[in-house]
């Protein structure tokens, strides 16, 4: 089933000009989240911020912030979840990964924080990035673990990851 949906993704797109993200099925996005996302309770906990750098880190904790697992803050609800961000923003901390879908502001900002930590909004902003992958980078799945890493070892891990979360 899985090599199913894996020839039916890549040649839905053999023939056409640019990609948008209408083309993109969600059984790629939920793989995505599936990866990505922070679980507790056996449930995708959306309302998480994870700092990328160990100078980050410090900085969040002097701040205020308690540090879970490492390098997440839990948010506990949307607008905190912004609050937080803007604030971790403010102070130069700018690579954050969001959200369920853990995308990273540095990379994707959005000045409406609220699409990160919104289920609904974070995915169509997912598949946005996706679209624009595969335009720059073509129809792959090194192209889709461009979403976690440009990085060969990295996208690789991520790519076996992505697959075996494909429903």
């Amino acid at each position: 089933m899985k090599l199913v949906l894996l020839l039916l993704f890549l040649t839905t797109f053999t023939f056409a000009e640019k990609v948008t993200h209408e083309n993109i099925p969600d059984s790629i996005t939920n793989a995505i989240m599936l990866n990505e996302c922070f679980i507790e309770n056996k449930l995708c906990n959306p309302y998480v911020v994870a700092l990328n750098k160990k100078s980050d880190i410090k900085k969040a904790k002097k701040l205020g912030y308690k540090i879970k697992y490492r390098r997440i803050i839990k948010c506990k609800n949307l607008d905190r979840c912004v609050k937080i961000t803007k604030k971790l923003i403010a102070n130069g901390i700018k690579s954050l990964d969001l959200g369920a879908y853990q995308m990273n502001y540095h990379f994707n900002p959005d000045n409406n924080l609220k699409v990160y930590f919104d289920m609904q909004k974070a995915e169509l902003k997912v598949k946005k990035i996706i679209a624009r992958l595969i335009n720059r980078h073509g129809y792959s799945w090194q192209t889709l673990g461009r979403y976690h890493s440009g990085t060969k070892s990295k996208n690789e891990s991520y790519c076996k990851r992505l697959f075996a979360n494909l429903n």
